[in-house]
Protein backbone atom coordinates (compact mmCIF):
# COMPACT_ATOMS: atom_id res chain seq x y z
CA UNK A 1 0.00 0.00 0.00
CA UNK A 2 1.33 3.45 -0.94
CA UNK A 3 1.02 6.13 1.76
CA UNK A 4 -0.77 9.35 0.77
CA UNK A 5 1.35 12.27 -0.45
CA UNK A 6 2.38 14.76 2.21
CA UNK A 7 1.33 18.34 1.47
CA UNK A 8 3.94 20.89 0.40
CA UNK A 9 4.64 23.11 3.42
CA UNK A 10 5.58 26.76 3.81
CA UNK A 11 8.86 25.69 5.45
CA UNK A 12 9.73 23.52 2.44
CA UNK A 13 8.93 26.46 0.15
CA UNK A 14 11.15 28.80 2.18
CA UNK A 15 14.09 26.37 2.14
CA UNK A 16 13.65 25.66 -1.58
CA UNK A 17 13.49 29.37 -2.41
CA UNK A 18 16.59 30.13 -0.33
CA UNK A 19 18.51 27.28 -1.96
CA UNK A 20 17.59 28.54 -5.44
CA UNK A 21 18.71 32.08 -4.55
CA UNK A 22 22.04 30.73 -3.29
CA UNK A 23 22.34 28.79 -6.54
CA UNK A 24 22.08 32.00 -8.56
CA UNK A 25 24.87 33.47 -6.45
CA UNK A 26 26.94 30.46 -7.48
CA UNK A 27 26.19 30.79 -11.19
CA UNK A 28 22.84 29.05 -11.73
CA UNK A 29 20.59 30.43 -14.47
CA UNK A 30 18.42 33.23 -13.03
CA UNK A 31 15.43 32.40 -15.27
CA UNK A 32 15.51 28.81 -14.09
CA UNK A 33 15.51 30.03 -10.47
CA UNK A 34 12.54 32.34 -10.98
CA UNK A 35 10.56 29.66 -12.80
CA UNK A 36 11.24 27.17 -9.99
CA UNK A 37 10.16 29.62 -7.31
CA UNK A 38 6.96 30.47 -9.21
CA UNK A 39 6.22 26.78 -9.76
CA UNK A 40 6.65 25.99 -6.06
CA UNK A 41 4.68 29.10 -5.07
CA UNK A 42 1.82 27.86 -7.25
CA UNK A 43 1.88 24.55 -5.33
CA UNK A 44 1.23 26.50 -2.13
CA UNK A 45 -1.47 28.59 -3.79
CA UNK A 46 -3.28 25.41 -4.86
CA UNK A 47 -3.20 24.32 -1.20
CA UNK A 48 -5.00 27.52 -0.21
CA UNK A 49 -2.15 29.77 0.91
CA UNK A 50 -2.92 33.43 0.09
CA UNK A 51 -0.81 35.17 -2.58
CA UNK A 52 0.40 37.82 -0.11
CA UNK A 53 1.68 35.13 2.23
CA UNK A 54 3.60 33.41 -0.61
CA UNK A 55 5.17 36.77 -1.52
CA UNK A 56 6.01 37.32 2.17
CA UNK A 57 7.83 33.96 2.32
CA UNK A 58 9.81 34.92 -0.79
CA UNK A 59 10.73 38.25 0.86
CA UNK A 60 11.93 36.44 4.01
CA UNK A 61 14.03 34.10 1.87
CA UNK A 62 15.50 37.12 0.05
CA UNK A 63 16.44 38.71 3.39
CA UNK A 64 17.99 35.45 4.61
CA UNK A 65 19.92 35.17 1.32
CA UNK A 66 21.21 38.73 1.63
CA UNK A 67 22.40 37.99 5.19
CA UNK A 68 24.08 34.78 4.02
CA UNK A 69 25.77 36.58 1.14
CA UNK A 70 26.99 39.41 3.39
CA UNK A 71 28.43 36.90 5.89
CA UNK A 72 30.10 34.94 3.11
CA UNK A 73 31.81 38.08 1.84
CA UNK A 74 32.97 38.98 5.37
CA UNK A 75 34.44 35.49 5.84
CA UNK A 76 36.34 35.83 2.56
CA UNK A 77 37.69 39.23 3.64
CA UNK A 78 38.81 37.85 7.00
CA UNK A 79 40.54 34.96 5.31
CA UNK A 80 42.21 37.29 2.81
CA UNK A 81 43.36 39.80 5.45
CA UNK A 82 44.34 37.14 7.98
CA UNK A 83 41.79 37.50 10.74
CA UNK A 84 39.19 39.75 12.29
CA UNK A 85 39.16 43.44 11.53
CA UNK A 86 40.43 45.69 14.32
CA UNK A 87 37.84 48.03 15.80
Amino acid sequence: MIPPKKPYTKEQFFKSTLTRMKGVSGGMNRTMMVNGIVENGNKLRRLGVPRKEVIGIISKAKTAHDDWLRNTKLRKQRKYFGGQKNK
